[in-house]
């Protein structure tokens, strides 16, 4: 399905189940990845394909960073919450 714009991007799905999003975590303290904030408050960041996150950590340096999917519902937990999805700033 093909996003107009405006849209928000669509959660992926893996094998056909429930919609999932996914974090870039790293494998040594598996702690999510929380971007660089000028407020000094990172908040997490979300992709809704696994190639926007590899894209994403290429172009960020984070080589040791592994792709992790969690349940899309999450973002809706995140509603007014800071939060990063596909790069972009989100509240």
């Amino acid at each position: 399905m093909r996003r107009h714009a405006g849209q928000p991007p669509r959660p992926g799905r893996r094998d056909g189940g429930e919609p999932h999003v996914y974090m870039l975590l790293d494998p040594v303290t598996r702690e999510a990845y929380r971007p660089p904030e000028p407020t000094g408050r990172p908040a997490p960041a979300f992709f809704t394909s696994v190639e926007r996150a590899e894209a994403y950590a290429r172009a960020h340096g984070l080589a040791g960073y592994r792709v992790y999917p969690v349940p899309a519902g999450v973002l809706a937990r995140m509603k007014g919450k800071p939060h990063w999805l596909d790069g972009e700033r989100q509240e």
